[in-house]
């Protein structure tokens, strides 16, 4: 008898890497899958979701995001195993008042009968005293790190930066970094995403170059020295997340700079080895020393070696088929 797994999803699989990644490995492994994500109605999302929870023969059900904790609440009762996937990025929640409302039925869930799985070990600090079936530390990344990339840079060069991702001013820190590239001339500044509304005309080392299809997004990143990764802690879904672009740029050993002011990045413990982790408040003179005076050669290996050995999901699979008990 094929093995039945029903993904119930709240976020979108096709730009969740790790989700997507998941459901494909199964496919290849002859493992029945029913995917229901949610795709703007709740009711519908829900009633749906209900449906196929009653109709069982689902050997394990995988929920996504918190846009389905209102049905974990009632897991228990299917007597199946059961995997919440902690995930930070909300789709159809704009308003983060409803995300929080969301957040508040964590505590009708019976968590002892749940498998939590976390994209790194620091996003799971803040639910360390909560009893858990299993715990996971599985990344949201896609697989693509499979060679070292080696890069170069020499003090007295040019320094690039890629600032890539949702380029909203009131979420992410665009208009400081822009006043940092214009007061030093050989850093150079590259925007690509969407949501860029910044006024950069008469400044010729800071660039919007539009949003990229991925794949050639990942093309042009060869070419930098550092990827820019850090939210403006203003909500939980900002302060609490584990930026995708984060692993990205370790399986392209590429360093990152990290807003120390998350939380997560913050606390993660391979920080100092795989880049520099600074306010972003304070971009000052400080900052640019630290950037041109790093020992970038060591960033550019250890970056590569830590996805390789800690979030490389090729390698961490079979983990989380034994920890959800898909054998």
């Amino acid at each position: 008898m094929r093995r039945k797994i029903l993904i119930i999803s709240g976020v979108s699989i096709d730009r969740t890497p790790v989700v997507k990644y998941t459901l494909e490995k199964f496919s290849q492994e002859n493992i029945q899958i029913q995917e229901i994500e949610y795709s703007g109605s709740r009711l519908q999302f829900i009633f749906t979701s209900l449906l196929y929870l009653f109709r069982g023969n689902n050997s394990h059900v995988i929920f996504v995001g918190l846009q389905t904790l209102p049905l974990l609440t009632i897991a228990h009762l299917f007597k199946i195993n059961v995997s919440y996937w902690f995930l930070e990025s909300y789709l159809g929640i704009e308003d983060n008042s409803i995300a929080l409302k969301m957040l508040k039925l964590e505590k009708f869930v019976k968590w002892p009968y749940v498998t939590a799985i976390f994209p790194i070990k620091e996003r799971f600090e803040p639910y360390r005293n909560r009893k858990f079936k299993n715990v996971l530390i599985f990344p949201n990344a896609p697989s693509l790190g499979n060679t070292f990339f080696s890069r170069k840079y020499h003090k007295n060069k040019t320094l690039k930066l890629a600032f890539y991702g949702a380029l909203n001013n009131s979420n992410v820190y665009v208009k400081e970094f822009i006043q940092f590239a214009s007061r030093f001339p050989n850093i150079q500044l590259d925007f690509f995403g969407f949501s860029f509304n910044e006024d950069i005309e008469n400044l010729e080392n800071v660039r919007y170059l539009g949003s990229l299809e991925h794949k050639e997004l990942l093309e042009r990143l060869k070419k930098y020295h550092f990827t820019i990764v850090g939210y403006r802690p203003n909500n939980f879904n900002t302060k609490f997340c584990a930026p995708n672009k984060l692993f990205e740029s370790f399986s392209l050993s590429l360093p990152v700079i990290m807003n120390k002011n998350n939380p997560t990045l913050k606390n993660f413990e391979y920080a100092k080895s795989v880049g520099v982790l600074v306010d972003f408040n304070k971009l000052d003179r400080n900052f640019y020393k630290t950037l041109i005076d790093c020992n970038y050669v060591y960033y550019n290996k250890k970056s590569f070696q830590l996805y390789q050995s800690k979030y490389n999901l090729d390698v961490l699979y079979p983990e989380l088929k034994k920890t959800l008990s898909i054998n």
